[in-house]
């Protein structure tokens, strides 16, 4: 089902439920709820325009290494989740847009010879749709509950590339205001460690392997003062990187683990930050850690 960025626009207006693929853009929206938290996984999409196949010179195995696959399936469940369908190798939702179609990536050329700037032009009129839907929706969802939470899901490859140190989970935190926020960065930590994922220990680290600098965490931070944006990195131990097999077992563990993960943090989040969740008169919560979301 293809939706248009009006219909968008009158559903959160209304605070309506609304669910399809965005006609201006290169990306799946759904709410099926109003609550104070999101889900993105901007990286995941693998889709080129047909009118773009005979300008890359990087085939389409070498183009998969280096999106996220399977990041969609980790908040698919989730009540309001973006989801990219193009690929970052169009246009990259987390650069800015002046530097989001790319020449080089990962050392290797991009294009067989530049884009005709009409080309260029509708990936970034999709980049912009994107960012206007994400805006309005983070502006709805402050107006209502005072506060907003992003989880924004990536996943990075670590066996073709060296890491000194690799977590399962990194969470890049550099931009974000840990100190106003750290009570909930904590509770996603505890969360996703809590338990193995088939025989391997989940560790989670912050900025050791990416920390953060992403453009849609830039964009959040900068235009939204009440949201907090978590930059979530998922080592890819749910595949091989090499053959591009999935590993369904570690696969369905690492899924679940999300969404628990997600849905506690989340939880803990609507009780701390938000106007909308009543709070026991017995504070079950020190007063430094409530005031740490004002």
């Amino acid at each position: 089902m293809h939706i248009t960025e009006q219909q968008i626009d009158d559903a959160l207006a209304s605070q309506s439920p609304i669910e399809g693929f965005v006609s201006e853009g290169g990306f799946y929206l759904s709410i099926r709820e109003y609550v104070p938290y999101v889900a993105t996984a901007v990286h995941a999409g693998h889709r080129v325009r047909e009118e773009l196949s005979p300008y890359y010179a990087i085939n389409e195995e070498s183009r998969f290494k280096e999106e996220d696959p399977y990041t969609d399936a980790f908040i698919e469940s989730l009540p309001i989740t973006l989801i990219a369908k193009d690929s970052r190798y169009e246009y990259d939702l987390n650069r800015a847009p002046e530097n989001a179609i790319y020449d080089i990536a990962w050392e290797q050329q991009v294009w067989l010879s530049p884009l005709p700037e009409d080309m260029k032009q509708r990936s970034l009129e999709k980049h912009a749709c994107y960012y206007r839907v994400l805006g309005k929706l983070l502006s709805k969802l402050e107006a209502i509950f005072d506060a907003a939470l992003l989880f924004d899901v990536h996943s990075y490859n670590w066996q073709i590339r060296h890491h000194h140190y690799a977590p399962v989970v990194n969470l890049g935190t550099v931009q974000v205001d840990t100190l106003r926020w750290r009570p909930i960065i904590d509770g996603f930590k505890k969360a996703i460690t809590a338990k193995p994922i088939a025989n391997i220990n989940v560790d989670c680290a912050e900025n050791t392997v990416f920390q953060g600098l992403g453009y849609q965490a830039s964009f959040v931070l900068s235009n939204f003062e009440n949201t907090l944006v978590l930059p979530i990195e998922l080592k890819k131990v749910f595949m091989d990187e090499h053959t591009d097999e999935l590993y369904p077992l570690v696969f369905e563990k690492l899924q679940r683990n999300m969404h628990v993960s997600i849905t506690k943090t989340a939880r803990l989040f609507s009780q701390l930050c938000t106007k909308k969740v009543k709070r026991p008169r017995k504070a079950q919560v020190p007063n430094q850690i409530l005031n740490s979301c004002n």
